[in-house]
């Protein structure tokens, strides 16, 4: 079934952003979230459990991981402006 949903520019950019440096489509990522909620692994009502673990460590996990790859890249890259230096520049 499609659907359409009105988003916040702001939100969907960085949605956009987070997606794409995972290579994961937005499509697979909203279902994922579906999925999760119906679950009962995310609660919409507590920002606290607003991760699947409810402690955030998988976000921490991913930023870690993300951080070592983008200096791995940085260092066979130099002098060359990546995307994650073009997302930093549009966001400022």
């Amino acid at each position: 079934m499609k659907t359409t949903l009105e988003i916040p520019d702001a939100l969907y950019r960085r949605v956009k952003s987070r997606s794409s440096l995972e290579g994961r489509p937005i499509r697979s990522l909203t279902q994922r979230l579906y999925e999760l909620w119906l679950d009962g692994r995310v609660c919409l009502d507590d920002a606290e459990s607003g991760t699947p673990d409810g402690n955030g460590e998988w976000e921490r996990k991913w930023v870690r991981e993300t951080a070592a790859l983008a200096e791995k890249i940085g260092k066979k890259c130099d002098g060359t402006r990546l995307g994650r230096d073009l997302l930093k520049d549009d966001r400022r």
